[in-house]
């Protein structure tokens, strides 16, 4: 009898849980994969294009479905210093598996940059 009514909280903190345990995985997936593809960015010093830096990081996401992430890099050269700050964004819409009428899916964003300057540079940006 007590069962009947411990029963059902139970399983649904158990299953709370387990969704907590995915989004925080796949929050941490995100995040390897942009920093990662920013660490392969900045170690070749603008021999790869962002397409390049893209393909990169959907490799880095690893357990998650890479067709529905969208990644966005870019790494701008500054004529000016020579610099160039590379920026790596992933987003990934993440599904709960119970599903609820006003949380069914979230949208999840990790971003890292990274700033490398090319021989001759005249100026290192400061963090804000």
């Amino acid at each position: 009898m007590e069962f009947g009514f411990a029963g059902p909280a139970l399983l649904l903190l158990v299953l709370g849980v387990i969704e907590v345990g995915r989004l925080a995985y796949t929050q941490a997936a995100l995040s390897y994969a942009a920093q990662e593809a920013t660490r392969f960015a900045v170690v070749r010093e603008g021999v790869v294009t962002p397409s390049d830096i893209e393909t990169f990081a959907a490799g880095q996401l690893l357990g998650l479905n890479t067709n529905l992430a969208v990644f966005t890099a870019s790494a701008p050269v500054s004529a000016a210093t020579n610099t160039s700050l590379v920026t790596v964004q992933v987003t990934y819409p993440f599904t709960f598996l119970m599903p609820l009428p006003s949380l069914s899916t979230i949208t999840l964003a990790a971003e890292s940059r990274g700033f490398y300057a090319f021989p001759g540079a005249t100026t290192v940006p400061v963090s804000p």
